[in-house]
């Protein structure tokens, strides 16, 4: 392996499609391209980032208490648009990083599918 002088980190900045995976994942992968094009070592996505943090346990009282309609609810869109590992979306961004010769680092909320 190579040693480097200099890395050039990417750090996102934008927001993801709330609770849409799909339409998340496409922004990743133009912010991705956008990333390759600067040459970049290491893209750094934050916290939850794949569809977005859940704000509403720190806005709403109780809604981090289970047997509530709107909680599980909520919790029911969050999982359904959960980044599935491994998977097609996983594979998507190891595409992009050898693409890009670049890591990435992925906040996300994960799900295995068996």
């Amino acid at each position: 392996m190579q040693q480097r002088d200099k890395v050039k980190i990417g750090i996102v900045q934008q927001k993801p499609v709330y609770l849409d995976l799909a339409k998340s994942v496409d922004r990743a992968m133009d912010l991705g391209q956008q990333a390759i094009r600067a040459a970049t070592d290491l893209l750094v996505f934050g916290e939850t980032w794949l569809t977005g943090y859940p704000a509403w346990l720190d806005h709403l009282p109780g809604a981090a208490l289970w047997q509530q309609a709107q909680t599980d609810e909520l919790f029911s869109r969050m999982m359904a648009n959960a980044l599935v590992v491994p998977g097609p979306d996983t594979e998507r961004f190891s595409q992009l990083a050898r693409a890009g010769r670049m890591h990435i680092v992925l906040g996300c909320t994960e799900r295995v599918d068996q």
